[in-house]
């Protein structure tokens, strides 16, 4: 695979959207041969037939259910921090507003005059087409290219959009966006876009893992992950010459992170004791509050690109 060249503006957006940057040195499909191997090997397998149709199956529950069982988890393990918050609309209605000014400062202090702080478990919710685990969390940014340092720069967040199909599967989604807020609202809080999601879906886990002691969700989340991470991989080895750079690293950040998920619910799963579990969500509060990086997180835990691709660990999850 050719190295991915980031135009301009693809840089600027992800430093705006709070990230330092992004690390594409440090992943190439040719690193993923055990992953590789593994997948022509499994995937294909029979519970992989008709995941769509499982998903189907799960008793189905109303947004109030699913927002009380996900706040419910989150203050268990964290202190929910309030973000900053502006609805699309009023950022719309407001934009002469903003926009008569003469410097970027001015502009953001603008915007900045508008905005209510609020937990994100209180952000709107818009149900939308697609499966239990679709979800994202908007953020309606003013881009002002060339001032990424302004002092007076702040992150804020319009509403959480999940999959229309609800069950114990959206609790996980809605839990994976929130912490996506608690993350993001702290301008640096990972070196690496391609980072971006570890954290979120190994929450997504844990939801999955304690919701049902049987298993069976947890089963479903992680057999749609890797559905996800299966086409995504295939995407890669087949049509890179042909994919735009955005859907390139799209790509590569979901592959990394799914496979740094995986490893680190796994060493979450075989702590015997509930303090050493305790342990993760406290370091993952410190990224939430801003003290910490998503990198300190996984390098405290000794993650790399081959520890996380490791077969008896596929063999696990897959």
């Amino acid at each position: 695979m050719q190295q991915v060249a980031l135009e301009d503006a693809l840089q600027d957006k992800i430093k705006y959207y709070g990230y330092k940057g992004i690390n594409l040195d440090n992943i190439k499909i040719e690193q993923l041969k055990n992953l590789r191997l593994f997948l022509m090997r499994n995937l294909l397998s029979k519970k992989y037939d008709n995941v769509q149709g499982q998903v189907d199956d799960l008793n189905t529950l109303n947004l109030d259910e699913v927002k009380k069982l996900a706040a419910e988890f989150l203050n268990k393990y964290f202190t929910i921090n309030d973000v900053y918050s502006i609805t699309e609309k009023e950022l719309q209605e407001k934009s002469s507003f903003i926009s008569c000014v003469t410097n970027a400062k001015e502009a953001y202090d603008n915007v900045n005059s508008l905005l209510i702080k609020k937990s994100p478990i209180d952000l709107d919710i818009n149900l939308v087409g697609g499966h239990a685990l679709s979800g994202q969390i908007v953020k309606p940014l003013l881009m002002i290219p060339g001032y990424l340092n302004e002092s007076n720069r702040k992150v804020y967040f319009s509403h959480i959009d999940i999959g229309s199909q609800l069950n114990l599967l959206s609790v996980g989604t809605l839990v994976h966006e929130i912490a996506h807020a608690e993350q993001e609202q702290n301008i640096g809080y990972s070196a690496d876009y391609l980072h971006r999601e570890i954290i979120s879906i190994f929450l997504e886990k844990v939801v999955a893992y304690e919701l049902d002691e049987s298993g069976r969700i947890l089963e479903i989340s992680e057999r749609v992950r890797n559905t996800d991470l299966y086409s995504r991989f295939i995407e890669m080895q087949t049509k890179t010459s042909r994919l735009a750079n955005n859907r390139q690293i799209d790509n590569l950040l979901y592959i990394k992170s799914i496979l740094f998920a995986e490893k680190l619910f796994d060493m979450y799963v075989k702590e015997r004791k509930q303090k050493y579990r305790d342990r993760y969500f406290a370091d993952i509060q410190k990224v939430f509050d801003g003290k910490e990086t998503v990198e300190d997180f996984i390098s405290q835990r000794g993650l790399t690109l081959n520890n996380s691709q490791d077969i008896s660990l596929l063999q696990r999850h897959f």
